[in-house]
């Protein structure tokens, strides 16, 4: 007795439909076969020759599937080898640019960035905050309304370009929110 295992395409649901259906077709006949005692030799052969033209098909057509996977495969793998490469630039760039902001930003240099955009920014109009810089450290003194507003002092002077790091030391005049569960 010969026996067909459920064929699974990688591909198109069309591609696992035919292989259902020549499963299916073959399980007919050997029903129709078995209900009818012996086989006449040549009709056995004839549909046994369709059975494998089927077969072959739906190979040919999974083989097809596998072969367009594969070609998509090697263009995602161009795409992706192309961005790392650009990646790489970037980050090349990128390291090139800080060694040469660190390279140019001396103390003097970054206590004026620092100050100008303290003194810039449109939240901390009202506030008297000062900055100190030594050794690209960024010390901030001052005291300003409400937590919010030290916090946002800090993102400044942090994002100054050639700040290694802010010390915070803004003191707020309004008292923190208690914390829940104290007193």
């Amino acid at each position: 007795m010969i026996r067909i295992s459920p064929l699974r395409s990688a591909g198109s649901g069309g591609s696992h439909r035919r292989s259902r259906r020549v499963v299916a077709s073959f399980a007919a006949l050997s029903l129709g076969l078995a209900a009818c005692g012996e086989p006449d030799p040549e009709e056995a052969l004839e549909e046994a020759s369709a059975e494998l033209a089927r077969a072959r098909e739906v190979l040919t057509e999974a083989e097809g599937d596998v072969d367009g996977i594969r070609a998509k495969m090697r263009e995602l793998e161009e795409k992706l080898a192309d961005s790392e490469r650009v990646r790489r630039e970037a980050e090349r760039h990128v390291n090139e640019a800080e060694a040469l902001v660190t390279e140019r930003a001396s103390d003097d240099v970054l206590f004026r960035a620092v100050q100008r955009r303290l003194l810039e920014d449109p939240e901390l109009a009202d506030v008297a905050v000062t900055a100190g810089v030594a050794s690209r450290v960024v010390t901030l003194r001052g005291v300003v309304a409400t937590e919010a507003l030290r916090e946002r002092a800090v993102a400044v002077a942090k994002a100054a370009p050639g700040v290694a790091k802010v010390i915070d030391e803004l003191q707020t005049s309004q008292p923190a929110p208690a914390a829940p569960g104290a007193g």
